[in-house]
């Protein structure tokens, strides 16, 4: 019951750190879409607007996971918002149609589109939220790379009704 309780408080964490970001981000989104002048400017707005979507689906999602206990399925669903939402997790899903492949992708994407300057912008919240973030994004692709080091190859899939190779 303890660990079911754990997994309920963490996925509501997630949930309220997902919202925070998706309101950091939807609010760069308005800001950058008022001062475009060019097609550059509004496709940063449009791509940034995508990612806070993207946090508050996820979001939404943790929270159900959070009220009904159903947090391993609730964070598959919201891995899968988020990679999805990412222009280069889904560029990577749609050229190798491996999900896990394109969340790594997304993660990588997350690191590289984070700046010291945009990590020391906002309030104390804001802060804080995009360093977490930043770090479950390198948490996540270390653990990529750990996974792929630790087990080179592909995956062995069992098939029900037959014993392991």
């Amino acid at each position: 019951m303890a660990q079911n309780t754990t997994a309920r408080a963490t996925e509501a964490g997630e949930a309220a750190l997902n919202f925070t970001l998706g309101k950091i981000k939807f609010d760069a989104a308005l800001g950058m879409a008022a001062t475009a002048e060019t097609g550059v400017g509004a496709a940063a707005a449009a791509y940034t607007a995508i990612s806070a979507t993207g946090n508050f689906v996820s979001g939404t999602v943790q929270t159900i996971g959070a009220a009904t206990g159903q947090t391993k399925l609730t964070e598959a669903g919201a891995e899968v918002v988020a990679t999805t939402t990412s222009a280069l997790g889904m560029g990577t899903f749609l050229a190798t149609g491996n999900l896990n492949k394109a969340a790594t992708a997304a993660a990588v994407e997350g690191i590289v589109t984070s700046s010291p300057k945009d990590l020391a912008t906002g309030g104390t919240v804001a802060r804080a939220a995009k360093a977490i973030d930043l770090m479950q994004n390198i948490s996540s692709v270390w653990n990529s790379v750990k996974s792929y080091v630790v087990n080179p190859g592909p995956p062995t899939i069992p098939t029900p009704g037959l014993p392991p190779q």
